[in-house]
Formats: structure tokens, C-alpha cells, sequence
């Protein structure tokens, strides 16, 4: 059964940067989430976004690209 009117998945965008994405099923979250990246590559030429790795959306949408990823353990006071 369809849930209407449920949001499952979230992407909040500002200009070239994924700043926050969410969802409550992760199976599908990959296939919204390159529909996204795509819409965003065909504005602009490099998207930034931050992926945590206790963040499961966050790791789903990292695993669109192939990059060579280097550990970081940064840390930001503001």
C-alpha cells in the first residue's frame, strides 16, 4: 500500500551545496537522491555537501560518486 502524503524523502539545497538530506526509507533514498544530483549537475558545474558516517542518507548520497575519499576528523567551533 502507497503511503499519500507522507514524506519519506528530504534534500535541502542552497544554491551548488546539498546542505541537509533525511529519509525514513533508506531503499529508496538513493534513486531520489541521483534524480537531485542530477537536476543540480545540470545548474551548476560542482555540488558541495558533507556526509557523516553515522549518517545514513548522507552515506547513500556519497555513494553516487566515485571519489578518493581521505579520513577526516575535523572539528568547527564557531
Amino acid at each position: 500500500m502507497r503511503d499519500m502524503g507522507v514524506l519519506k524523502q528530504a534534500i535541502f539545497i542552497k544554491e551548488n551545496e546539498i546542505a541537509y538530506c533525511c529519509t525514513s526509507d533508506i531503499n529508496g533514498f538513493k534513486r531520489f537522491a541521483a534524480g537531485i544530483v542530477k537536476e543540480m549537475f545540470s545548474q551548476f558545474p560542482t555540488l558541495f555537501f558533507e556526509a557523516d558516517d553515522c549518517d545514513p542518507a548522507a552515506l547513500e548520497l556519497l555513494s553516487l560518486f566515485q571519489i578518493n575519499l581521505k579520513e577526516s576528523y575535523n572539528t568547527y567551533i564557531k
